[in-house]
């Protein structure tokens, strides 16, 4: 895969908006299997640059109050 592959990938998952914990954790769940796929397909890739680039600093998983 190329950079380009990446970028495609990474534009994909940030065109996603998780709206619920549980959308959350299984969105990031696929982009952190994704992610280590690609890092043992091209040892150079930077995994912290794609995570950066599809936005999994802006997803928020809440908790319910009482749990």
């Amino acid at each position: 895969m190329t950079k380009k592959d990446y970028v495609k990938i990474a534009d994909a998952f940030h065109s996603i908006k998780p709206t619920t914990p549980d959308e959350a954790r299984m969105f990031l769940k696929c982009v952190d299997g994704v992610s280590l796929a690609m890092k043992r397909d091209n040892p150079k890739f930077q995994r912290n640059i794609f995570l950066h680039a599809v936005g999994v600093d802006d997803v928020i998983i809440t908790v319910p109050k009482g749990n």
